[in-house]
Order: structure tokens, then C-alpha cells, then sequence
């Protein structure tokens, strides 16, 4: 994560077989659950946010 100076702490609530599968996956990257939902909903908002400006460009 690269602008951890910048981070607000939540409170998520999914279903525990998700939780699992972002667990195992992290395992499987050396990584940390929270960093893979962190990136998750990174792309999420890259994706689905876009501005007018930004979709008028695509």
C-alpha cells in the first residue's frame, strides 16, 4: 500500500466465505487480507467512479 499516511480504518462486514478466499489468496502471495481488499476496492472505484470528463475521454 502506497499512501498508508493517508488511510481510514473500517468496519466491513462480508460473508465469512469470502473473507476466507481473500484469506487463502494473501497466503498464496505472501501478502495481507486486508492489503488484497484494500486493492479491491481500489480497482472497484477506478472503475465505477469515473467523472464525466473521464468518460466523455473513453
Amino acid at each position: 500500500m502506497n499512501a498508508q499516511y493517508n488511510l481510514k480504518p473500517v468496519t466491513l462486514y462480508v460473508a465469512a466465505q469470502l473473507y476466507e478466499k481473500y484469506q487463502l489468496q494473501a497466503q498464496k502471495q505472501g501478502r495481507k487480507t486486508a492489503e488484497l481488499i484494500h486493492n479491491a476496492m481500489q480497482d472497484y472505484a477506478d472503475e465505477h467512479f469515473k467523472t464525466k470528463k473521464q468518460h466523455e475521454r473513453h
